[in-house]
């Protein structure tokens, strides 16, 4: 008798005929065990359920329950809340493949109906200068990660907007999580003429070798501009070192914009953010001005400044913080007067060679910032500024 009561109850799980139809037979109903929305979805009918209670996300971006089996079609296993979902291969791109092909429009189509919501009138003041703009933290990278690839927009002069369609697809990506400094990432390649091999220090202490990997870029990577959320496998799953000289490679990618857990895009909230600093940063030039008048009238009478020579530019950090499931993003705009020694006279020629001299000069400089956190539907959880104040020209 148990063994007749198991088959009966194997054959009452087991799929019936017909079920891949519209409609399942009496007493028997729709179940589907891969993940596909429409056309891809495909269920089988079953009488009976599983004795188990298990989430999935929906194609209509809510949860629903099941075991192994989901009642209606799905995206992918576990709530919708959560960003975390089964890595895919890293899709790479043919060496005769244009980048117009290898990724759908960047950010000039992604933002057309983007709107950050959330209120930036009452703003916390930060007061971390020196830590503002991450230089120097570095951490281990787990086997599986989440975290932001983006390309590297601390140097100067090197902004969101410089970032044209026409140069997004071979710009490489670096990947920051948890508040860290970026780390250079690498993806494997079956061929490509930049192509190189690669040893990489795994977060045990061993050693990987790659034949041949790639910058990676969206030419190489799964996303659709220069900043996606992202979940990777790195190095094969055995996770990096903190030694920064080591970069991570990514064996395995998966886009988590546009997900039930992660619906906005990256690259749209970039740029939404960066014109709310550049309307602050702009409220507050006149401001600017005054302070590196006063800075200049503290020099050497000697040394005057020359308006021609004032640069500004803006430094940008961003980052995934996986325990608040938010995007962390600073800039940091600094405007720097050059005054040069008017008393000066090169010296005479003594008939030798010798370095092209120069006046000697001296810099005074000011600074300000704008910290935000984003949730993943593109809500601005926090607001920070850093007030506007003299900069200190020597540090990073």
């Amino acid at each position: 008798m148990p063994r007749l009561r198991s088959l009966a109850l194997v054959l009452a799980l087991a799929p019936s005929a017909g079920c891949r139809h519209n409609t399942c037979r009496d007493g028997t109903f729709k179940v589907y065990a891969e993940p596909g929305c429409g056309a891809s979805a495909h269920s089988e009918c079953v009488s009976a359920t599983k004795p188990c209670v298990e989430q999935f996300c929906g194609c209509d971006g809510k949860t629903v329950t099941g075991c192994m089996e989901a009642p209606a079609p799905f995206v992918s296993r576990g709530a919708c809340g959560s960003v975390v979902t089964p890595l895919d291969p890293v899709v790479q791109v043919s060496a005769t493949q244009s980048p117009a092909d290898a990724s759908p429009p960047l950010i000039a189509a992604s933002t057309a109906a983007f709107a950050l919501s959330g209120d930036e009138s009452s703003p916390k003041t930060v007061m971390d200068r020196e830590h503002f703009i991450v230089q120097s933290s570095w951490s281990a990278v787990p086997g599986r990660a989440i975290g932001l690839l983006l390309p590297d927009l601390i140097s100067p002069g090197d902004g969101v907007n410089h970032l044209s369609a026409a140069s997004v697809a071979d710009r490489a990506l670096s990947f920051s999580t948890a508040g860290h400094n970026y780390r250079a990432v690498f993806i494997p390649v079956s061929s490509h003429p930049t192509g190189r091999d690669l040893t990489v220090r795994t977060a045990d202490g061993g050693t990987r070798f790659y034949a041949l990997v790639d910058n990676a870029a969206p030419r190489t990577a799964p996303v659709k501009g220069p900043y996606a959320v992202v979940e990777l496998e790195v190095n094969d799953g055995e996770g990096a070192t903190d030694d920064n000289r080591y970069p991570i490679v990514a064996t395995k990618v998966r886009p988590l914009d546009g997900t039930p857990g992660y619906p906005a895009s990256t690259s749209a909230i970039m740029e939404a953010l960066q014109a709310r600093h550049e309307r602050f940063a702009g409220s507050q030039a006149a401001d600017a001005d005054s302070i590196l008048a006063r800075l200049a009238t503290a020099l050497p009478p000697r040394f005057v400044v020359d308006r021609a020579l004032r640069t500004s530019w803006t430094a940008t950090y961003a980052t995934w913080l996986p325990d608040l499931r938010l995007l962390r993003v600073h800039f940091a705009t600094r405007w720097i007067d050059t005054a040069t020694d008017q008393a000066w006279t090169p010296p005479p020629w003594d008939g030798t060679r010798h370095p092209i001299e120069r006046p000697p000069q001296q810099r005074v400089g000011a600074e300000l910032g704008s910290a935000y956190d984003v949730s993943p539907d593109g809500h601005l959880a926090r607001v920070g500024r850093l007030p506007l104040a003299a900069w200190d020209v020597t540090r990073p």
